[in-house]
């Protein structure tokens, strides 16, 4: 492990062609996913306030905070929590443990089609006939929907199907598993890795797996068969991380070597290759932008410097374009995601704090506080890892406590007794 075990915290964010999408956008400028500028917030162990640069002011609410009595019933004693991701829908969510179990939860309720009595709380989806609807949902206290029960050791990461519909797991016991989420059956056991698989990713079009590990290698499967299609020798060190780009023409994948790259899926050739730090510091996690137009690399602390997370454009040639700094990474391999809506980049840190910077100042635009009353006792969890909801303001996060957090986020106009 690159921490405490050798199980590891996990790596764990409009369709468009990326070549034209590409070639439209200026190189040198800064992206825009808004306008939020940094500025002074005010918190208690519940809500986080802050004033955006559009006169308005934001809030998150702590609404849920699952903590080690709740988390150790539902999974298992002494299980740590290693991963959390949310569907793409927004209505679930998936952890996995170290105990190897992977849970389900429910985190969303969803009202009747085409009800917009709440135009706050609507998603768009589609039905078996492709037709447009509107449903109307709200956040609820999370509830456990199903168990998996497979793998023979602790889960590393996990990834969803598109369509939310299947998820994909990796192990330390040298595995990729591929799961139906409504009746919980195993579909397919992938194997080929020869030691800890670390990280894994569905393609956007939900027919390709790509996963890594710490043998140092990037492996592609097909999801239909089960079958191995490549395997690229892609790093020096345990890989940390791997994500398709929006088209799933390319994939990215960061390492403990220090070195972030990019491939082309197809082929296999190794694209673009990133050094975050001439000092070599290893890599956390790597991570394409929205629009997949950009990526981020987050370089661990080193003697010479604290933790660095680096924006970088990759077309026509890799150009540094800012850094977000005052998170603390030095042990464990964190994840860090975008903000669905706001320009916002949101990372976890070991301080026991969730992070919000503004994508393009690069300053820190608030802090969460992940951790319970534990400040009052000098003892404050690392967060581990974050996931934002793709549909509304809603960020997850967890501790090696453990400890499972949900925020609500709301703009307000001017104050937040006067809601927009």
């Amino acid at each position: 492990m690159l921490g405490d075990s050798e199980t590891l915290p996990p790596s764990p964010t409009s369709s468009v062609n990326e070549e034209e999408e590409n070639e439209e956008m200026n190189q040198n400028e800064i992206p825009s996913l808004s306008t939020t500028l940094p500025s002074s917030s005010t918190s208690n162990n519940h809500t986080t306030t802050f004033k955006r640069s559009d006169g308005h002011m934001h809030t998150f609410v702590k609404l849920f905070d699952l903590g080690p009595s709740i988390l150790q019933n539902i999974h298992s004693p002494n299980l740590s929590i290693s991963c959390v991701k949310i569907s793409p829908n927004g209505a679930l969510l998936a952890t996995g443990s170290s105990d190897g179990s992977i849970i389900i939860w429910e985190i969303m309720d969803k009202g009747s089609p085409n009800d917009q009595n709440n135009t706050n709380n609507t998603i768009i989806t589609a039905n078996n006939n492709n037709q447009q609807q509107i449903i109307s949902f709200h956040l609820k206290e999370p509830t456990k929907l199903i168990t998996f029960k497979g793998h023979t050791l602790g889960i590393n990461d996990i990834s969803w199907s598109n369509d939310s519909n299947y998820i994909c797991s990796c192990s330390d016991d040298k595995t990729i598993k591929i799961w139906n989420v409504i009746s919980g059956e195993c579909l397919k056991n992938l194997i080929g890795h020869n030691h800890f698989v670390f990280a894994v990713a569905y393609s956007p079009q939900n027919n390709l797996i790509a996963s890594g590990g710490f043998d140092e290698t990037v492996r592609l499967w097909d999801v239909r068969s089960g079958k191995c299609l490549k395997t690229l020798p892609a790093h020096s060190d345990p890989i940390t991380s791997i994500q398709f780009s929006r088209d799933g023409s390319l994939l990215t994948t960061s390492s403990y070597d220090g070195f972030c790259r990019i491939w082309d899926t197809t082929t296999g050739q190794c694209l673009r290759t990133i050094l975050s730090e001439s000092d070599n510091p290893p890599l956390a996690f790597s991570k394409f932008s929205p629009n997949s137009s950009y990526i981020v690399t987050c370089a661990m602390e080193s003697k010479e410097r604290p933790a660095i997370v680096t924006l970088w454009s990759f077309r026509p040639n890799v150009k540094e374009i800012q850094t977000y700094k005052g998170h603390f990474n030095s042990k464990y391999c964190l994840s860090f995601t975008f903000h669905y809506k706001e320009n916002w980049f949101i990372g976890a840190s070991e301080d026991g704090f969730v992070y919000i910077w503004d994508v393009q100042t690069g300053n820190v635009v608030t802090k969460l506080n992940a951790n319970n009353n534990n400040h009052h006792l000098n003892k404050m969890y690392p967060v581990l890892g974050v996931d934002c909801s793709p549909t509304v303001d809603y960020i997850v996060a967890f501790t090696n406590e453990p400890r499972l957090v949900f925020w609500r986020g709301k703009k307000y106009n001017n104050s937040p007794t006067a809601e927009q």
